[in-house]
């Protein structure tokens, strides 16, 4: 993010800036095993459609709105494009994480409410495909070096049995899911 210096600030010789790095919260895993938990396994490498949960939506919009009072020493009340810049991963998930973070940072003030019954205003969120992004989303593409230090990282047996419990939350979550019944049309 580039700033410049606001009107009640003497202007400096720099810009500021701030990366934040915003995990996605609460999501669904759409490839659990048939045949039930005891099956659910961690595979090095492997690549797991997710979809963003409602509580996980809700965990964002607070996080924007933490933002909002954390920042509010030199954001503007109102989005302004030459004030943030936002880029996300080209996934879904973190598409939506984004939006939801920025609708609790800029939420619309007077004369910005486009529609009464919709308190949010569109903010954009910048993306690359996948396949040239070798800032925002792991792992890198064609880097050999990478996909070994993952592969030896990733076998080890301390990372394995640092990651055992979550697996163990993972079986549990995937039982509970299971005897959800989710609507599966909306997800395309």
């Amino acid at each position: 993010i580039k700033s410049r210096p606001l009107p009640w600030q003497k202007a400096t010789s720099y810009n500021l800036g701030i990366f934040a790095s915003i995990a996605v919260t609460e999501r669904l895993f759409l490839n659990f095993s048939p045949d039930g938990p005891s099956n659910f396994q961690f595979t090095p490498g492997s690549h797991t459609i997710l979809l963003l949960l409602q509580f996980g939506i809700q965990q964002q919009y607070e996080l924007g709105q933490y933002m909002r009072r954390r920042y509010s020493y030199f954001l503007s009340v109102v989005y302004k494009r030459s004030e943030i810049y936002v880029q996300s991963t080209d996934c879904d998930q973190t598409l939506m994480s984004a939006q939801a973070t920025l609708a609790g940072l800029y939420p619309p003030t007077q004369g910005h409410i486009w529609n009464p019954r919709i308190l949010w205003q569109p903010i954009p969120v910048h993306t690359v495909p996948l396949s040239h992004d070798n800032k925002l989303h792991f792992p890198l593409r064609d880097c050999p070096r990478f996909e070994e230090l993952q592969n030896e990282t990733q076998t080890s047996s301390e990372f394995l049995s640092r990651i055992q419990p979550y697996m163990v939350r993972l079986n549990e979550e995937e039982v509970k899911n299971k005897k959800k019944d989710f609507k599966t049309e909306n997800l395309d």
